[in-house]
């Protein structure tokens, strides 16, 4: 009877290390393989190896041309970088054509670039702003993920130093955009809390607030204690 409950303890101990390595893999997965689904599109179906590339190219362009709002333009510019990126990583997990996979690489970081100017445009505008704050909280996001999909893809890289090169490149660029992007948001909220209309006392606690002249002061339990207990 002992032997059984020892046996029994063990199993289940060892039960226990698996199931915590299994998760801890599961972890490891998740923080670092970046899927098309985590960036919030389908996974692509013509690559830029395609001969029917250029279609998917002239489509772009064309839903770039007939969107009208900053935000919108702003919102495709993402989409597509996204886009862009699972498309190179693909090219480097299924060709060994290195000209190829830097071709992808390289036009990802000219949208990436594109993007950012889109982007600052609608950080800096003051209308339409739920739309623009949705959006530029969906950039930092998306951008951040981009950095761990670039990061495994110099892993791989690393014993092709042209293709290696260029991925650390788009990496700095795309580190550059996210911090711009952020100096511009701090210098939004900043201009804001100068322009804000201050309703202290009105017993409401404004804790969300929008970004456009006249909107009112964001408040905390620090700045109006009265409304915000």
């Amino acid at each position: 009877m002992r032997k059984i409950s020892i046996f029994v303890s063990v199993f289940v101990i060892i039960s226990l290390l698996i199931g915590f390595n299994v998760l801890a893999q599961e972890d490891i997965i998740t923080d670092e393989d970046i899927t098309a689904e985590d960036l919030g599109i389908s996974e692509p179906k013509t690559l830029p190896n395609s001969p029917f590339y250029f279609l998917k190219s002239f489509w772009r362009q064309l839903r770039i041309t007939f969107a009208f709002s900053s935000v919108k333009k702003a919102e495709l510019r993402l989409q597509f970088a996204n886009e862009m990126l699972i498309e190179a990583k693909r090219m480097a997990q299924e060709t060994d054509n290195q000209e190829l996979f830097q071709r992808a690489i390289d036009k990802y970081q000219r949208q990436m670039d594109k993007l950012r100017t889109r982007a600052e445009k609608v950080a800096e505008k003051a209308e339409d702003n739920e739309k623009a704050d949705a959006f530029l909280n969906r950039f930092e996001k998306k951008i951040e993920l981009h950095q761990k999909v670039l990061n495994r893809l110099e892993e791989n890289l690393s014993e092709n130093p042209e293709a290696l090169e260029r991925t650390r490149n788009a990496k700095q660029r795309t580190m550059e955009h996210l911090n711009s992007m952020k100096e511009k948001l701090i210098e939004r909220f900043k201009n804001h809390e100068r322009n804000c209309e201050n309703l202290c006392g009105d017993g409401t606690c404004q804790e969300i607030v929008c970004m456009a002249i006249g909107c009112p002061c964001s408040e905390t339990t620090r700045t109006c204690p009265q409304d915000c207990k």
